[in-house]
């Protein structure tokens, strides 16, 4: 029992030591920065202690790249957040992917997270604060997303004139260019909300773009597919069954050129998916509950009189909502 008790005396000790450290670190942070701390920022200050004493620079790397790293979670907190209150559907993993693979590393990514330092040579204690101004990073995203519509207006123009002239080989070449852009508008209309953008701007932007959709697959219409797929689906929620993914995948392909029918001897490919969702868990966190559930599926692509699918796997991805299952 005493050596219970030393035991916890010890940890406490041990975690009190931790907080009064962080503590005197941020203590030591210019008070200046509060300012980047206000609700017109998504920030993290990242406090530490250069027990190894190593190199000024070195450490502070090092506290930067955690401030970062905390702070994109932040943001994609805030995604997911806005994500789970719509009623519509929105792809939140490609929100989060184009935010990892784009979103952070573009020209505008790299403008819309700023960092400071501090050092203390004489303690040894320094931190780093990671920030993003949402009104700069809203205005950024703005520009950008009109910088692209602006582009893809120019190429389903070019994309005319070459179905007028005959020429559906370059008219499809110029479409096709144009799908990576509206996927990363489609990601940025949805930061636009997280940064706190007007709500006038975002309609305008997002009007610009879907009818930028519209007058792509009238194009694709146009000069007819170059590849027809049929689709075998079957889905279900929680042993319900839902058809309603079927008309996403058709727009899917319908954005892309791919041709649809319901006939395997019409189709060059068949897209089999086999999908069913599954409760998991709950959390909770004050008044709000988070329900977590997995969607398991099977997805195969069979290529006309082939002996073997080109394609064949299972995915099991993990969701969330805040309404109830």
């Amino acid at each position: 029992m005493i050596m219970n008790k030393f035991r916890l005396f010890f940890v406490c000790s041990l975690i009190l030591l931790g907080i009064a450290t962080v503590a005197n670190a941020q203590k030591e942070c210019p008070e200046e920065w509060q300012a980047y701390t206000t609700d017109k920022h998504y920030s993290y200050l990242q406090p530490g202690e250069n027990e190894e004493i190593k190199p000024e620079d070195d450490f502070l790397s090092g506290l930067e790249k955690n401030a970062v790293n905390h702070l994109l979670k932040s943001v994609k907190v805030a995604v997911h957040n806005y994500v789970a209150l719509q009623t519509l559907r929105i792809d939140e993993d490609a929100v989060v992917s184009y935010l990892e693979e784009n979103g952070y590393n573009s020209n505008v990514g790299l403008k819309i997270i700023e960092k400071k330092r501090f050092y203390n040579n004489y303690t040894h204690h320094g931190c780093v604060i990671a920030y993003i101004e949402k009104e700069t990073a809203s205005k950024l995203y703005c520009d950008d997303i009109s910088s692209s519509q602006k582009t893809i207006t120019e190429a389903l123009s070019k994309a005319k004139d070459f179905i007028a002239a005959g020429k559906n080989d370059s008219a499809r070449f110029a479409l096709e260019s144009i799908v990576p852009k509206l996927k990363s508008n489609s990601s940025e209309l949805i930061l636009l909300k997280v940064f706190g953008c007007n709500q006038e701007t975002i309609d305008a932007l997002r009007e610009k773009h879907m009818q930028c959709i519209v007058n792509l697959k009238e194009c694709f219409r146009t000069i007819g597919p170059k590849i027809m797929v049929a689709v075998d689906y079957s889905a279900d929620v929680f042993g319900t069954p839902y058809w309603d993914m079927q008309e996403s995948i058709k727009d899917w392909l319908a954005t892309r050129g791919f041709g649809y029918t319901t006939e395997k001897a019409k189709a060059d490919y068949v897209l089999v998916i086999r999908s069913s969702s599954r409760k998991y868990n709950t959390m909770s966190n004050g008044t709000q509950t988070t329900y977590y559930s997995y969607v398991d599926a099977n997805v195969s692509i069979q290529k006309k009189n082939a002996d073997k699918p080109v394609y064949d796997n299972k995915l099991s991805i993990k969701g969330s909502f805040l309404k109830s299952y």
